[in-house]
């Protein structure tokens, strides 16, 4: 469960069931015209790829880092601060991950 300080905000997407859910925490400051378009440009690339097991898309701008992982119809899409290392952001996509699923 993601707590009120927590730095990571999320949006998740489900095919099979259509479910789609923010984390609590997600505001306009964070979901930005741009954030909805590279969220769009990842979907867009998952859905052109060949389907494996696992896919997963990584993005870093001076605004934000974006993970996109898809993993058996369901999408999420995780935005980290933008002074995250990428070895902190990769640890805390596996933590994330682990926790959720």
């Amino acid at each position: 469960m993601l707590r009120q300080d927590d730095a990571a905000r999320y949006f998740y997407s489900n095919e099979m069931n259509l479910a789609v859910k923010f984390s609590n925490m997600m505001n306009k400051e964070v979901f930005t015209t741009d954030l909805k378009h590279y969220i769009n440009q990842m979907h867009a690339k998952f859905e052109n790829t060949e389907r494996a097991a696992v896919q997963e898309q990584h993005m870093n701008n001076s605004y934000f880092w974006l993970v996109g992982v898809k993993s058996m119809g369901r999408e999420v899409y995780v935005v980290y601060p933008p002074n995250y290392t990428s070895a902190k952001v990769d640890q805390e996509k596996r933590d994330l991950m682990k926790i959720h699923f």
